[in-house]
């Protein structure tokens, strides 16, 4: 919620169990406004049989023109903490 109002958003669903990580950036996009096909991030994260590394999905970010960071702790770390805007992720 912001400002007490609902955001709405439509997510993009991921193909299979690898594409985690481009489902989520291809929703970042689409709520951009960013045209960005599920094969091009694929290509961009440089996707294998284990799917994203968090490396790739901030690259393919970066690429895409998104200011991405990854930080890495615990859950506790991430809720006692906050977040800017709202956002976790």
């Amino acid at each position: 919620m912001v400002g007490g109002e609902k955001l709405r958003f439509h997510g993009i669903y991921q193909h299979d169990v690898r594409d985690c990580g481009v489902a989520c950036l291809a929703t970042i996009c689409e709520y951009y406004g960013l045209k960005a096909p599920l094969s091009y991030i694929r290509d961009l994260e440089k996707v294998n049989m284990n799917g994203s590394s968090i490396y790739g999905i901030c690259e393919a970010a970066k690429i895409l023109g998104l200011d991405a960071e990854a930080y890495q702790g615990s859950m506790a770390l991430l809720i006692t903490r906050g977040c800017k805007d709202g956002n976790y992720l």
